[in-house]
């Protein structure tokens, strides 16, 4: 087997074989950037399976103890189930199963579908179930039709342009929202019902046997073959108006049209959408398995101004409203401008304190991890996305590493006069084991992000799987392909990089300035850092003790005292800001449609004044609005931030600021942000006992209404309207009229009676027989109904029936079989970091005493919490099992079972150097600061080894102690402070990026640069001196045990 020497040596007497390589993972990754998938986020398939059923006209309990309770009881037991989060609706019930990770999905689909498909005791007015699992498509475009034009002809323009957009290239599926089912409601009167002496059975039954079509047979003879059918089928409301109810004895008919008044319309489903004050339908694009964000786009964007457009009807609008490949374009142009301002720092770095020559075959090596990444980067099922590009971004700081240390003591190599191949096979080996243990630490920093649990690893696979396949290129370049171009080092004749500065007049000036790069580094070294470090190696235990002290007062003093807080998804202002109206429950839908129409106002003021003060600048792309029975929202989507004379933040204070309060609302709330829904806190309750939860739900919700910081306190049962629950008066029993039979009737009066399901086209259109609306809005009109008895007569409701009334929850929710009760607490603007004070005071303070008072109630983690638990959880015990790992790699290669601890000790100064970097910014800690903490763990190793080795080195040619830590420490500042000044300058860029894409990428980029930064210092002065503690204290140990120290021979030093 070959030795990394021979390897090295090999390549380097071999430079076609070098070259070749490199021109392959050019090649390759071009190849590979061109067809691997482009989309702005992954398409994701959730560990969870959706149950719903519909059972209209039902209310919360109904729903919940015939429908998700029988769901439940059935599949509960199913192995591979974690979760089962239930909610009961009016007229629908649904039941979410979350599996366990890793478990086959089509497997527990298929038993979920069986178990459900089994249960024969669902209500006979109930539909059929569905069993599904949601995949998640990233949509390329999402397109608003708005137009006050009649709603069918707005859904069939709607329908026509689906399918048109469905049939452009790349497009898979495109979703039609906003739109209304189809139905023909026959809507009787209760008086014309008593002038001709009919029921609403009789029309019902009336319509079921006139609109048919029915197959009778055919007829075979010589003739031929003659199909026989009768076809009476109605499709149209005009119809069904033509349908006899009744025929008298006088001849004498009674049509539909006679007793009720037929609409050929829409459902009453309670949902309204405006974009730019018009009625409106929406359109979302997806993309395909292999899908092109950019180039789909574009088809579309096309499509819509050259197609679309010129043969719309006027006053017909078509938006673009959402277009996420401007997202996706912004982030590659964002990753190319900041990559490119970057690397050309790290070029002008590396050419000031080594050669223009190393510098430019550094940078080149860079480009080359980088395209094998792309190469391979197909094969993994992973496409080109904004998490890919995130993950290329966080890389940059670390990839140039390996390649700077190979270069470093190559030139080293050069400057003690030798040139050539040997001088490049000696400088590479002599480095090639902290650079490959650099790159795998790294590597195993990074693994944990593909084993986080549940559907989070989905997303956080992609970042270690660049981050693996970059570094794993980066050995690559470096050990193989690098040492090949840098056998010319320290020729005199000049290179091709020389010529060209000779030729555009600039070597003076480079000369000039690597001369001073030279004397500032020897200046550094030799007049500032080795008598510093002399004198701290002469008082290691003062050099101790302000290294502890330093680390206690910056994670104890300022990230525990709150100076630095903690939010798990930072709040970063978006391009679009949404308001919302909350009302209570059982608030009529035209009350919700007024609060939609005055957000829409208040909305076109802020656009008003934004036009005047602004006129040549477009700022707002659309407005929208939406009323539904969960309450009044609207939009505003901007146009990019970068490219807005005003900010997110302002348009949101102008908004909020011109809204006037709405009296029947609870509450209005602004928001800009895309994870608006983790701001604040989520706290579920589940007890069997609803009393108990509704009493500890009332003391849990006082104590939080007194912290400053949260604004508004809720719950997801607070408000509960009125149910009339009818009941048989004894005397009804006398008329033959049972339970079933009042509310059977009742039932059609108010929520109607199907009585068929016509085919027209492509829809299933529902024919509904029913009071008229107005009737139906009152509750008065049950006193005017009349009830038929067994015989066939009709008397009073009022005579039959009584009606007691109770508060009925508007919904319901359970989980795992039990009832629960989620609170709400919304935390105010900028005060993300007080949940962990509130939490730490409601756990200290308020808790213990709570749980004694309410034991028969359970507290349980709900919504992101619990997520970010499990996330925080698998990271900090994968994390710890990676240190073990890398412990015992290092323990190997060392020899030593104490020198990886040495090399361990920029961890946590690390760590220190994020806290402050985020404490001088005014950041929060983050899941994304989390990252850039990883990121820099990696490369303050590196550090660490590149001087742990070669003291060690220095040792077995028999340097005493303090000799080969004052020589390593001399000879290895050059690649330590360049490895740290190239990460940190190349980051740069990022740190000053104003864009609302960067902004997500600062706090890891923050993370990276200050924990780098801090961890060098570390490196340079703490690692020498623990390192001669931890040989006192081997020879202390060897000679209380009386073990003889092993014996080193001495050798010629370099």
């Amino acid at each position: 087997m070959m030795s990394n020497n021979n390897i090295v040596k090999w390549f380097v007497h071999n430079p076609v074989a070098a070259n070749l390589l490199m021109v392959m993972l050019i090649v390759g990754g071009l190849f590979g950037l061109m067809t691997v998938g482009k989309e702005s986020m992954p398409s994701m398939s959730p560990s969870r399976i959706d149950v719903s059923v519909s059972y209209l006209g039902a209310g919360p309990e109904e729903v919940e103890e015939r429908i998700i309770i029988r769901i439940e009881e059935a599949i509960y037991d199913l192995d591979g189930i974690k979760h089962i989060y239930s909610t009961a609706r009016e007229g629908r019930g649904s039941v979410t199963i979350r599996a366990i990770d890793d478990y086959d999905m089509q497997k527990l689909l298929n038993e979920v579908k069986s178990r459900v498909d089994s249960i024969n005791t669902f209500p006979t007015l109930s539909e059929r179930p569905t069993v599904s699992q949601p995949v998640f498509n990233n949509s390329v475009s999402r397109i608003a039709l708005a137009a006050d034009i009649p709603e069918a002809e707005l859904k069939e323009l709607g329908r026509r342009v689906r399918d048109e957009l469905a049939a452009l290239k790349g497009v898979s599926n495109v979703e039609l929202d906003a739109v209304r089912p189809y139905e023909i409601s026959v809507e009787v009167s209760e008086m014309k019902l008593r002038e001709y002496g009919i029921s609403f059975s009789d029309v019902a039954q009336a319509i079921s046997r006139t609109s048919v079509n029915m197959p009778a047979g055919k007829v075979d003879n010589d003739a031929g073959k003659i199909q026989i059918m009768t076809r009476g089928q109605g499709y149209t409301g005009e119809d069904f108006e033509d349908i006899v109810v009744l025929r008298t004895g006088d001849g004498t008919r009674v049509l539909v049209r006679d007793v009720a008044t037929v609409i050929d319309g829409f459902t009453e489903d309670r949902f309204t959408a405006r974009v730019n004050g018009k009625n409106a339908i929406l359109l979302r694009v997806n993309t395909s398995e292999n899908p092109n964000v950019v180039a789909v786009s574009e088809a579309v964007e096309d499509y819509i101004e050259n197609t679309l457009k010129p043969r719309l009807p006027e006053g017909v609008e078509a938006v673009i409203w959402m277009d996420n490949s401007e997202g996706f374009k912004s982030r590659a142009n964002m990753l190319a401008t900041n990559g490119i301002s970057g690397l050309a720092l790290v070029f002008v770095g590396l050419m000031l304190f080594l050669t223009p020559r190393l510098a430019a075959w550094v940078v080149v090596g860079i480009f080359v991890s980088f395209l094998g990444t792309f190469m391979f980067l197909p094969f993994t099922g992973e496409t080109l996305n904004m998490l890919t590009m995130f993950a290329f971004i966080l890389i940059l700081g670390i990839v140039v590493d390996d390649a700077i240390i190979v270069g470093e003591n190559v030139h080293r190599q050069n400057q003690r006069g030798i040139k050539g191949a040997k001088a490049s096979v000696l400088g590479t080996t002599k480095v090639a084991k902290p650079v490959i243990f650099s790159a795998l630490t790294t590597m195993i920093f990074f693994a944990p992000l593909a084993m986080v649990p549940g559907d989070t690893r989905q997303f956080t696979v992609i970042i270690a799987v660049v981050v693996i396949l970059t570094l794993a290129f980066s050995l690559i370049e470096s050990l193989l392909i690098l040492p090949t171009h840098l056998r010319h080092g320290g020729e005199e004749k000049p290179g091709l990089l020389a010529k060209f500065f000779t030729v555009i007049g600039l070597t003076r000036i480079v000369n000039i300035a690597r001369g001073w790069a030279a004397h500032f580094l020897d200046v550094m070294i030799t007049k500032y850092y080795r008598p510093f470090l002399d004198t701290c190696l002469r008082r290691k235990g003062v050099t101790m003790s302000v290294f502890i002290a330093m680390l206690i007062f910056v994670i104890g003093g300022i990230q525990m005292g709150g100076l630095v807080g903690f939010a798990f998804q930072p709040s970063i202002p978006q391009d679009f800001v949404r308001a919302e109206y909350t009302f209570p429950s059982g608030v009529p839908y035209n009350t919700v449609k007024r609060a939609a129409r005055e957000l829409e106002a208040s909305a076109y003021k802020v656009v008003t004044d934004l036009e005047e003060q602004y006129p040549d600048t477009k700022i707002f792309k659309a407005t929208m609005s939406f009323a539904s029975g969960r309450g009044a929202r609207a939009f505003f989507v901007l146009e990019p931030g970068e490219d807005r004379p005003v900010t997110t933040e302002e348009i949101t204070r102008m908004w909020r600021e011109a809204t006037p309060p709405f009296p029947d609302a609870k509450e209005i709330k602004f928001d800009n942000t895309f994870n608006n829904n983790s701001r604040g806190m989520r706290i579920r309750l589940s007890s069997s006992n609803i009393e108990a939860i509704e009493e500890a739900a009332a003391a849990l919700k006082a104590k939080l209404a007194t912290y400053d910081a949260i604004y508004y306190v809720t719950d997801t049962a607070e408000s509960a309207q009125s149910e009339a629950v009818l009941s048989l008066d004894p005397s009804a029993e006398n008329l033959g009229l049972s339970l079933r039979d009042l509310g059977r009737q009742v039932r059609q009066a108010f929520y109607g009676d199907e009585v068929q399901r016509v085919p027209r086209g492509i829809d299933d259109v529902k024919v509904m027989v029913r009071y008229p609306e107005q009737d139906r809005k009152s509750f008065d009109t049950l006193g005017d109904m009349r009830i038929q008895t067994s015989d066939g007569s009709a008397v009073p409701f009022e005579s039959v029936a009584n009606i007691t009334y109770h508060p009925a929850y508007t919904s319901i929710r359970r989980t795992d079989r039990a009832r629960t009760l989620t609170i709400i607490a919304s935390l105010e603007e900028g005060k993300d970091a007080e949940i962990k004070r509130i939490k730490d005071d409601l756990n200290e303070n308020f808790y213990p005493e709570w749980e004694k008072k309410y034991s028969n109630v359970t507290r349980h983690k709900s919504g992101g919490d619990e997520g970010q638990a499990e996330f925080l959880k698998s990271i900090i015990t994968n994390f710890g099992f990676g240190l073990m790992i890398i412990y015992v790699l290092f323990a190997i290669a060392f020899k030593s079972y104490f020198k990886p601890f040495v090399i361990f000790t920029a961890l946590p100064f690390g760590y220190m150097g994020a806290i402050l970097g985020h404490l001088f910014l005014g950041m929060d800690i983050s899941i994304f600061s989390i990252l850039g903490i990883a990121a820099a763990m990696g490369v303050v190793i590196n550090d660490n080894l590149v001087l742990m080795d070669y003291i060690c080195r220095l040792r077995a040619q028999g340097y005493d102690v303090i000799k080969a830590i004052e020589v390593a420490a001399e000879e290895r500042f050059r690649p330590i402070f360049l490895t740290s000044f190239t990460t940190f300058i190349g980051l740069i860029p990022l740190m000053m990026e104003t864009s609302v894409q960067a902004q997500f990428m600062i706090p890891t980029v923050v993370s990276l640069a200050f924990g780098v930064l801090f961890a060098t210092v570390v490196t340079l002065i703490l690692v020498p001196v623990l390192y001669i503690l931890m040989s006192r204290a081997r020879d202390r140990i060897y000679g209380l045990f009386g073990w003889d120290l092993p014996e080193i021979l001495p050798e010629p030093a370099e």
